[in-house]
């Protein structure tokens, strides 16, 4: 897959393409996990370059974990050893975005993400 800015692709959706990623993710977009936020960019990308929504979906869904973090690597160029700078990027797409969190899924965030989360949404704040 070509690289991409996936805070700009997610922010391009339109309504159709939202309400295609709803029925298929089985939930409305602000409400998906961050992986799913991911895979509905795949997903909706994938329908934009013509493939049929159902094989869009399933390609989207057998992408490992692995693919997806490599995936966001690429479209935010880090190497995979830069963790404090991809949990810069990935905060300021998850506010910017204005994603909503479970406890349970925050509870899963290292303790660099809650912090690059805090400062962005501070920096957001002013």
């Amino acid at each position: 897959m070509e690289q991409f800015d996936l805070e700009e692709k997610l922010l391009s959706l339109n309504g159709f393409e939202e309400i295609a990623v709803s029925k298929m993710f089985g939930n409305r977009i602000e409400k998906l996990s961050e992986t799913e936020m991911v895979r509905a960019v795949v997903f909706t990308l994938a329908i934009r370059e013509g493939a049929e929504r159902n094989a869009a979906f399933q390609d989207a869904m057998k992408m490992s974990m692995g693919e997806l973090n490599d995936l966001v690597l690429q479209c935010n160029k880090l190497e995979p050893g830069d963790q404090e700078e991809f949990d810069t990027q990935y905060a300021e797409f998850v506010v910017g975005t204005h994603m909503s969190w479970l406890p349970e899924q925050y509870r899963e965030l290292t303790i660099g993400q809650r912090t690059a989360m805090i400062e962005a949404a501070n920096r957001r704040a002013r």
